[in-house]
């Protein structure tokens, strides 16, 4: 049987180490310190933690310790910080965030931003500046114009004049609307 890694959950590898061979990560801790000939108090010292936070970790009641901390300990008990994060249980994978639309199909977020940088690229730089500093409430009209441009753009072609104009004019207001919402 294998090592308990989640509640129900039983495996007989663990990132490719079969489970026998898993370290513990107070293990780990304590037999740095140990090689290092230090005791707890001066191995607390030379990590800037605190002696119980190393009692807790070496005993294993610290269920997962800060990564901070593993930052600090990794240099003295000879494993890397990346070694130390899913002996710890943290997750090393990359999240991905998947975006559906009302139908529940995948949205391909980034051809659709490609899409957008191939048609104006001046706007999507502003859209990207703005993410970073407006409020809820700047996002929720600029999204309320964006879907307004939707609409223009989805009229039949008998007004393609019309919106284009439509568009230069919104993008205008955009660009000139984007840098007092920065400046605030």
């Amino acid at each position: 049987m294998g090592k308990l890694i989640e509640e129900s959950q039983y495996i007989d590898s663990y990132d490719g180490i079969p489970v026998k061979e898993v370290p513990i990560l107070g293990d780990i801790i304590k037999e740095g310190r140990q090689r290092q000939g230090m005791t707890q108090t001066e191995f607390a010292y030379k990590t800037s933690s605190t002696n119980a936070e190393i009692s807790r970790a070496e005993n294993s009641v610290t269920k997962k310790p800060s990564q901070e901390f593993l930052k600090r300990i990794s240099p003295y008990v000879g494993y890397a910080y990346t070694q130390l994060l899913p002996i710890a249980g943290y997750s090393t994978m990359e999240k991905e965030t998947i975006y559906y639309n009302t139908q529940m199909k995948k949205i391909d977020y980034l051809g659709i931003v490609e899409d957008i940088y191939r048609a104006d690229a001046d706007l999507l730089d502003e859209l990207h500046e703005l993410y970073k500093f407006a409020t809820c409430e700047d996002a929720k009209l600029l999204k309320l114009l964006l879907q307004s441009m939707r609409c223009i753009s989805a009229c039949g072609e008998e007004i393609l004049d019309k919106k284009k104009e439509a568009f230069v004019g919104l993008k205008a207001f955009l660009l000139s609307y984007l840098p007092t919402l920065l400046e605030d």
